[in-house]
C-alpha cells in the first residue's frame, strides 16, 4: 500500500509568517519522532505519509520556500523564546521571529546604496535573510517522508502581464486581447527541468546549483507587498509560459501568449513581480490540482474526501481566515475616506476567501481538505495572533509578538494532529499500518471521532494520520502575551519620523539638487519637529491596544 500524500498550502499572512512558521516547526518535528518510532520497533501506527508538496502566497511563500530547504537538514526545533540575535540554526525561526523586525525596515540604506526610492520601507534587511535563510542546503536530511520529487509552487503577481488572444483573427486590436497579472512559479527537488505530470520547473538538484539562487528572489518577489515593500525582477523561461503544462496540473487547453513575437520558445523573459498574494492569497487549486494528476490520478480530478478512502489530502495553515462577525448597524452611504479602508479591507479579506470549497469544508466527509487556523484556547473570545493588529503588520514591531505567535503555531498543530487530522482504520492506507498491532493496541492508538455523525462500524475506529510520540507528545504550553514596553514603541516612533523623512527627501531630490530642492527638504524637516517619537507612539498606542505597556 503506498503513502498517504499530503500538500501544505500556506497563504498571506504578513507577519504572522511566525504563526506559519511555528505550525512548520511542530508538524516536521512530530513526522520526524513517528518515523523514528517505527524504525525502532514502537508499538505505533506504521503506515506511511509522503509531502508532495508547498504551495504559497506573499508571507505564506517566503515559508514555503524556507520549508523546502529546511527539510534537507536536521536542526533544532524551538520550544522556547530564545535571546536577541541569537542564531539557531532553525531557519524558519531564524528568519520569521529573530530577523525581520520593524526598526530594520525603517533604516535608510537602501538609499544609501541606490539614487532610486522603489519602495517605503527599506528592504535591504529582507535581502540578508533570504541569502541566509535559503541558501542551499548542507546535506540530505535523510528524511524518507519527503517526495524526492518536492514541488514547491509560489504565486506572483507578475506586473509586465502575460497578454493571450482572445480570437484567431490576425487582425489585433485591444478588445482581441486578456492581460493576465496572476503567475506562479514552480520548484522541483532533483535535476529534471520537467514535473512528471509534463509542467515546467525550476530545477533543485541535490548537489545544489540549478535554480536555488533563483528560489531566493522568487521568495522575496511573492512577498513583495506592494509599495511597502521593493518589487522584484525575475528572468523567467519563455517555456514557462508558452507550454500547455503552465497550469499546475498540466490540463489547461494550450493557448500560447502573445509576446508580440518578441518572445519566442527557448528564450528568457524579464518580469516585474510583486506581492504574489494580490492575484492569488490562498493557492488552494494549485495544491489540489497537484495532487489530484499524482498516480494513481484521480477521478475527475476529484481528490477521494470519505474517511475510508482519502488517500491524499491538501492541509492549509491560514493564520488569518477572519475574525469579523456580521455587524447589525448600518449606516448607508460612507463618505469618501470612510469608503476606500472598507474596499481595502474587502479586497483583502476576499483574497484570504475560498469561497468555492466552503461546502467542502464544512461537510463531515471533508478528508481531502484542512485547515489549521489561529486559536487561543486560554482566551477563546480573545483574538488569537499578536501579529494580526495594524492590518497584519504589528507582528514586526516586537520579537516577543513574533514569539508567541511561533510557540501558538506549534501549540495549535499538536492539537490538530491529535484531534481533526485522523481517518478511519478500515482506510487501506491507515489499515495496511496496523497490521502488526494487536488490537488493544490498535485501540490505545486511536483517537476520539473528530466529527460527530454516525457510529463506526464495530472493530473500526479513528486513527491519526500523524500518531504523536516521544517529543510531540508532551504538550505545547501556552504562549503567555507579550505586552510591549511603551519605551520600545516610542523608539519605533523615532524611527518611523527618520524614514519618513528620509522617503520625501529622496522624493524630492529625484527634482534635482537646485536651490527649489533645497528649500524643499528644508520645509520637510521643520515639519517634521513637531511631530516626534513620543507624539507617533501615541497614534499608534490605540492600535495595539492591550499589547503595550503604559506611557511612562
Amino acid at each position: 500500500m503506498g503513502a498517504f500524500k499530503l500538500a501544505i498550502n500556506m497563504p498571506g499572512a504578513i507577519s504572522a509568517g511566525a504563526y506559519t512558521a511555528g505550525v512548520l516547526d511542530f508538524l516536521i518535528e512530530a513526522i520526524d519522532v513517528w518515523e523514528a518510532a517505527k524504525a525502532g520497533g514502537e508499538a505505533v501506527p506504521a503506515h506511511s505519509v509522503s509531502i508532495e508538496a508547498f504551495t504559497g502566497a506573499s508571507a505564506g511563500g517566503m515559508c514555503s520556500a524556507i520549508a523546502a530547504v529546511q527539510l534537507k537538514e536536521l536542526f533544532p526545533h524551538i520550544t522556547a523564546a530564545a535571546a536577541e540575535g541569537v542564531t539557531t540554526g532553525n531557519r524558519l525561526y531564524d528568519s520569521w521571529v529573530q530577523g525581520v523586525n520593524i526598526l530594520r525596515l525603517l533604516e535608510a540604506r537602501d538609499l544609501a546604496a541606490s539614487a532610486q526610492l522603489v519602495s517605503a520601507l527599506d528592504c535591504t534587511v529582507l535581502d540578508e535573510i533570504a541569502a541566509e535563510a535559503l541558501k542551499p542546503p548542507t546535506s540530505d536530511g535523510g528524511r524518507a517522508y519527503v517526495s524526492s520529487t518536492l514541488t514547491l509552487m509560489l504565486t506572483l503577481t507578475n506586473l509586465r502581464g502575460t497578454y493571450y488572444p482572445l480570437y484567431s483573427s490576425d487582425s489585433k486590436s485591444a478588445e482581441q486581447y486578456a492581460c493576465y497579472f496572476g503567475d506562479r512559479i514552480r520548484f522541483q527537488y532533483g535535476e529534471a527541468t520537467t514535473g512528471a505530470d509534463g509542467a515546467l520547473v525550476e530545477p533543485l538538484p541535490a548537489a545544489g546549483g540549478g535554480s536555488w539562487p533563483l528560489l531566493g528572489q522568487a521568495a522575496l518577489a511573492t512577498g513583495a507587498f506592494p509599495v511597502a515593500l521593493a518589487p522584484r525582477v525575475l528572468t523567467r523561461e519563455a517555456n514557462e509560459y508558452t507550454s500547455a503544462a503552465w497550469s499546475a496540473a498540466g490540463s489547461m487547453t494550450s493557448i500560447p501568449p502573445d509576446f508580440n513575437g518578441l518572445i519566442v520558445p527557448g528564450s528568457t523573459l524579464t518580469t516585474l513581480n510583486v506581492d504574489g498574494g494580490t492575484t492569488d492569497n490562498d493557492p488552494f487549486a494549485l495544491a489540489h490540482d497537484l495532487l489530484a494528476n499524482l498516480e494513481p490520478k484521480t477521478a475527475g480530478g476529484v481528490n477521494p474526501r470519505q474517511a475510508d478512502t482519502a488517500d491524499r489530502a491538501v492541509l492549509s495553515i491560514a493564520p488569518f481566515p477572519t475574525t469579523e462577525t456580521f455587524s447589525n448597524s448600518y449606516s448607508g452611504p460612507t463618505p469618501l475616506f470612510g469608503v476606500i479602508p472598507r474596499v481595502i479591507g474587502a479586497l483583502i479579506a476576499q483574497s484570504r476567501f475560498q469561497g468555492e470549497s466552503l461546502d467542502l469544508l464544512m461537510t463531515q466527509d471533508g478528508f481531502s481538505r484542512f485547515v489549521i487556523a489561529p486559536k487561543d484556547d486560554q482566551n477563546p473570545t480573545a483574538t488569537a495572533l499578536e501579529s494580526s493588529t495594524l492590518g497584519a503588520f504589528g507582528g514586526f514591531f516586537a520579537k516577543g509578538f513574533r514569539d508567541h505567535d511561533y510557540q501558538l503555531g506549534r501549540r495549535n498543530c499538536q492539537r490538530f494532529l491529535n484531534t481533526y487530522l485522523a481517518f478511519r482504520s478500515d482506510n487501506p492506507i491507515i489499515a495496511a499500518g496496523l497490521e502488526h498491532l494487536s488490537a488493544a493496541q490498535i485501540t490505545a492508538a486511536s483517537v476520539p471521532p473528530p466529527i460527530a455523525g454516525e457510529p463506526l462500524p464495530e472493530g473500526v475506529c479513528w486513527i491519526p494520520l500523524v500518531p504523536l510520540c516521544g517529543s510531540a507528545r508532551a504538550e505545547v504550553q501556552y504562549p503567555q502575551l507579550y505586552v510591549m514596553p511603551y519605551a520600545d514603541l516610542v523608539a519605533i516612533g523615532d524611527a518611523v519620523r527618520s524614514r519618513v523623512k528620509a522617503v520625501v527627501n529622496a522624493l524630492i531630490g529625484l527634482g534635482g539638487n537646485g536651490v527649489r530642492t533645497w528649500f524643499l527638504k528644508t520645509v520637510v524637516s521643520v515639519a517634521l519637529l513637531a511631530v516626534n517619537g513620543k507624539k507617533i507612539a501615541g497614534w499608534l498606542a490605540p492600535a495595539l491596544g492591550k499589547q503595550v505597556g503604559p506611557a511612562s
